[in-house]
């Protein structure tokens, strides 16, 4: 009990566990996608919402999405599964990051000033999908929750 904030040993059980990898790694694989995909498909409402920076938003939004998907063949190394916390940190604040970017770089009248800084949420939401305590995904937890609650309606044909 005396290292419980640090337990270097808990964490390895727990990154040892092939069912937990398996979870990082899809849970991970889904989280990154969604956001290369989200930061694409944003930059066509950069054209109305923040026409003044336009070339900058999108180099941003390029090297977001290009940074993003380069994460996606890592996490099929050991390192990833090791560094597995501080790997997907670091994509949340990157992501964040480029939104709040983005929000500064906007003139006073534009759009993208009360706009964007709702794709936080998004970043958010993706942030909070990943349990970094234990790997599991919020929605493998709610799956199993609403399968245990409504499993036997499920089952019982």
């Amino acid at each position: 009990m005396k290292n419980f904030i640090f337990a270097k040993s808990w964490n390895d059980n727990v990154a040892n566990d092939p069912r937990t990898q398996k979870l990082r790694v899809r849970g991970a694989k889904q989280v990154i996608s969604l956001a290369a995909i989200n930061y694409a498909a944003f930059g066509i409402i950069d054209i109305w919402a923040i026409p003044s920076e336009l070339f900058l938003v999108w180099l941003i939004r390029a090297v977001i999405f290009i940074l993003s998907l380069s994460i996606i063949p890592l996490t099929a190394t050991r390192f990833f599964l090791r560094y597995y916390m501080t790997i997907m940190l670091i994509c949340v604040l990157v992501w964040g990051g480029g939104i709040l970017l983005m929000v500064y770089l906007a003139e006073p009248g534009e759009q993208a000033k009360t706009l964007y800084p709702f794709g936080l949420v998004l970043v958010l939401m993706g942030g909070l999908y990943m349990d970094y305590s234990t790997g599991n995904s919020a929605s493998h937890r709610l799956h199993s929750f609403d399968h245990r609650l409504f499993g036997h309606w499920l089952t019982d044909s």
